[in-house]
């Protein structure tokens, strides 16, 4: 009988270096394509757009953290704002970063999105390593507050 090759855990950390953007936002929008979702989040104010920023959620970061996200979802209980504010604002980034690690938190009325990206080609690296537990480093996106019912509307929309 051959010997069956051990299963390989790949864990995805996400490294200590600094957010190189870091906003709280009050709307989002988000946009399908065949590729994956753009999402934009905005910090409206009396005067206009405070600040933005938008990132391109990959395939697999989005079915990947289906799981995990839609238990956070559960745990943060409560119920949406009354409606997911419209979004204000233009829809032209200078530039919109790649994400394939998505991680949420919440304490109290307040919810963390923290983005990050990693190298399929270190994963895959990895993978074929005689380790069965190894462990990658994936680089800060972006961190991301806002209200906790603010966050059940973007995970709703992100996942319909």
């Amino acid at each position: 009988m051959a010997k069956k090759e051990p299963k390989k855990v790949i864990a995805v950390e996400l490294g200590d270096a600094p957010f190189p953007v870091a906003i709280w936002f009050n709307q989002f929008s988000v946009r399908e394509k065949s590729e994956g979702k753009i999402v934009y989040f905005g910090l409206d104010s009396d005067q206009g757009l405070a600040a933005t920023f938008s990132v391109f959620l990959e395939p697999d970061c989005i079915e990947n953290s289906r799981s995990s996200i839609l238990n956070f979802l559960d745990k943060v209980g409560g119920t949406p704002d009354d409606a997911a504010p419209e979004w204000r604002g233009p829809l032209e980034p200078k530039s919109t970063p790649s994400a394939n690690m998505i991680l949420m938190m919440a304490t109290n009325d307040i919810a963390e999105i923290r983005l990050g990206v990693y190298a399929h080609g270190i994963a895959i690296d990895k993978m074929r390593a005689k380790e069965e537990v190894t462990t990658i480093r994936a680089n800060p996106v972006a961190l991301l507050h806002c209200k906790k019912g603010l966050i059940r509307h973007l995970i709703t929309a992100i996942y319909t």
